[in-house]
């Protein structure tokens, strides 16, 4: 998704709101989950209050003047904790994503993520 969207100018990070972890957990971490995207840490969780997030995961839409486009869950293939469909099928993300790329309106702004309190 990183690679697809940087090419367009969409740039995807990741807010890590705890302590820096050693280079060898985040190694770890990135080889497990196949998971390149540049980290934001924010151990004072200034932009997590900022944004208002409240779970982990939780992704946020900003557009160019960082206008909150979509906030919420990914895509629905969690639907509570430790619960998940096979596949997804529904990609909320992608879906706001595709309508800000083609200048429309994101019609879903909000869906309520699956995943632990922060």
């Amino acid at each position: 998704m990183e690679k697809k969207y940087n090419k367009e100018g969409i740039e995807l990070y990741v807010i890590y709101p705890f302590k820096v972890l050693e280079a060898k957990s985040l190694s770890e971490f990135r080889e497990e989950y196949k998971f390149d995207l540049p980290i934001i840490y924010d151990p004072n969780r200034k932009l997590l209050k900022k944004l208002k997030a409240n779970y982990s995961p939780e992704v946020f839409l900003l557009d160019n003047k960082r206008k909150t486009l979509y906030h919420g869950a990914i895509d629905n293939w969690f639907y509570g904790l430790g619960r998940n469909r096979a596949v997804p099928t529904e990609f909320y993300l992608l879906d706001a994503i595709n309508a800000f790329k083609n200048n429309q309106t994101v019609k879903v702004k909000y869906v309520e993520p699956v995943g632990c309190m922060l």
